[in-house]
C-alpha cells in the first residue's frame, strides 16, 4: 500500500482516536475510502507479498489457503476483525464522509439483523470481495452471521 501526503496526513489524524484495528491495510482502506479519499488498485503487482510464518492471513494463494480462511470465517475469526474495524470506525467518525456514516450503520445493523431483513441492509452497503470464491465467502459469512 502507497499512501500520498493527503492520505499519510488523515491516518495521522486518525491514530490518537483510534483503537486497534483487527487488519492494518484493511482499516487503512476502510479508513481512506470512508473519508472519501481514492483508492486505486493496480492489479499488477509492484511489490511482492511478504510471507512469513506469523502472517496474520497469509495469502490466498492455494486451496490450503483458501479451506483455512474458510475455517476462521466459520469459526467466528472475521466476525472478531470485523467488530474491532467497526470500532476503529466509528472512533473516528468525525472523519468520515455522510455516505460513510450511512453506509457503517448500515452494515452495523445488517451484521446482526433478522434474516432476511439483515441481509437486505448489507446488500445495501454493496460491500465486496475481489474475486468470485471471496464475494460468495462473503455472502455465505453474512447468511450465517459470522460477518
Amino acid at each position: 500500500m502507497v499512501l500520498n501526503r493527503a492520505a499519510l496526513e488523515l491516518v495521522q489524524r486518525a491514530l490518537p482516536c483510534m483503537p486497534l484495528p483487527s487488519v492494518h491495510d484493511w482499516w487503512l482502506y476502510q479508513l481512506i475510502a470512508g473519508a472519501g479519499g481514492t483508492v486505486l488498485h493496480d492489479n499488477r503487482p509492484q511489490l511482492l507479498y511478504r510471507q512469513h510464518g506469523i502472517n496474520q492471513i497469509g495469502a490466498n494463494a492455494t486451496v490450503a489457503s483458501n479451506l483455512r480462511r474458510l475455517v476462521m470465517m466459520l469459526g467466528g475469526t472475521n466476525r472478531g476483525w470485523m467488530d474491532q474495524n467497526i470500532t476503529a470506525l466509528e472512533a473516528c467518525s468525525a472523519l468520515l464522509t455522510p455516505g460513510s456514516h450511512r453506509k457503517l450503520a448500515l452494515v452495523v445493523s445488517g451484521r446482526d439483523g433478522p434474516r432476511p431483513l439483515g441481509l437486505a441492509r448489507m446488500w445495501k452497503t454493496r460491500l465486496y470481495r475481489k474475486g468470485n470464491l471471496n464475494h460468495a465467502a462473503l455472502w455465505l459469512a453474512a447468511a450465517l452471521h459470522k460477518l
